[in-house]
């Protein structure tokens, strides 16, 4: 039996695990319990008879690739090895699972009868990790769908969310990156990030994430923190335009890596601006974008909260503004510069 045949015979199982690690799972019944568990024995019926196949370290990296690009985002970590308690795994993955049905939990325990005599509940650490950690996002980003329900929060309230979601998730996130290679961490990081800006506060909570990331200097926060800011130099078509600006101008100071984002992001949104001369008015600053939700005020407001930072903040924002206002004689910049004194 050749690596590739196995492989596409143990991807339903891995992509059915992966299922039940999520929300999914609330659309399951019994049939579905009960074919999530025929797949496991399967793997482990594979396991049993490869295990001491030439190929099996081959067979075993190839698992593991196979985990990355899973949707939803996965951090099952799978390997050769935990075919052989595909079982285990799977039963401990929909019992730590909020959101699994409790009219299910009876049907979960005789789908698993076949393991349950053996089953001491001494629950091996590595597994019980293992199925716990897409959990923990999974409520994270529930949490981000449900905060866009309902009436608008005031700004206090939703910076508190938002800080909250930011740190469930960062607990999720840190007990997945010490136990897999930086390549698989880097690629479940970006996959969950972007999967967060299509959120309303995606954004948001991103930037609370590498904001408390940042602040903490054992070396996992260090390398999500990293990871953050390497998806936010690469994705400059992220706005921050509802992010509450108190997070902003505090993440700024804290590193000049997210500073240089977010001002190159206002500049860029400055630039949308033209002179427009209403009839026996003054000239003012018209947004050319099709839909403006940002005017002049709105802007100003954002480069005066950002130069009361910190001394500087207020120098590299000031040379920066400078820089830009010498560009045209018609220019926002230097406006903005004027409303700043």
């Amino acid at each position: 039996m050749s690596v590739e045949t196995v492989l596409k015979q143990i991807f339903t199982f891995v992509t059915t695990l992966n299922k039940a690690h999520s929300d999914q799972v609330k659309k399951w019944d019994a049939k579905s319990l009960q074919n999530a568990f025929n797949w496991a024995r399967y793997a482990e019926e594979v396991h049993l008879k490869l295990k001491d196949r030439s190929f099996v370290e081959d067979l075993d990296k190839q698992i593991k690739v196979m985990t990355v690009h899973l949707s939803p985002a996965s951090c099952c970590q799978m390997s050769f090895d935990e075919l052989g308690k595909a079982s285990q795994i799977m039963f401990l993955t929909l019992m730590q699972n909020p959101f699994f049905p409790e009219s299910l939990i009876e049907n979960l325990f005789l789908s698993y009868n076949r393991k349950l005599d053996s089953f001491s509940f001494k629950i091996d650490a590595e597994c019980s990790i293992l199925s716990s950690n897409l959990t923990t996002l999974t409520i994270g980003q529930d949490m981000m769908r449900s905060s866009t329900i309902g009436n608008k929060p005031d700004e206090q309230n939703e910076l508190h969310n938002v800080n909250s979601q930011a740190k469930l998730l960062l607990d999720g996130l840190s007990s997945i990156v010490p136990r897999i290679d930086e390549t698989k961490a880097d690629s479940y990081v970006k996959i969950l990030l972007q999967r967060m800006t299509e959120l309303k506060n995606g954004i948001s909570v991103i930037v609370s994430m590498y904001l408390q990331s940042g602040l903490t200097e054992d070396d996992v926060s260090q390398m999500i923190c990293t990871f953050i800011i390497q998806y936010l130099q690469h994705n400059t078509n992220i706005s921050f335009e509802n992010v509450p600006v108190d997070l902003l101008v505090q993440t700024s100071s804290l590193d000049f890596r997210f500073f240089d984002i977010f001002i190159n992001w206002l500049i860029h949104m400055a630039q949308n601006f033209s002179v427009n001369y209403p009839e026996g008015e003054m000239y003012e600053w018209k947004c050319n974008i099709a839909e403006p939700s940002m005017d002049f005020g709105t802007i100003c407001n954002y480069f005066s909260q950002l130069s009361k930072a910190n001394q500087d903040i207020k120098k590299k924002l000031h040379r920066k503004l400078n820089e830009y206002s010498m560009e045209s004689f018609a220019n926002i910049f230097r406006d903005i510069l004027k409303h700043l004194q």
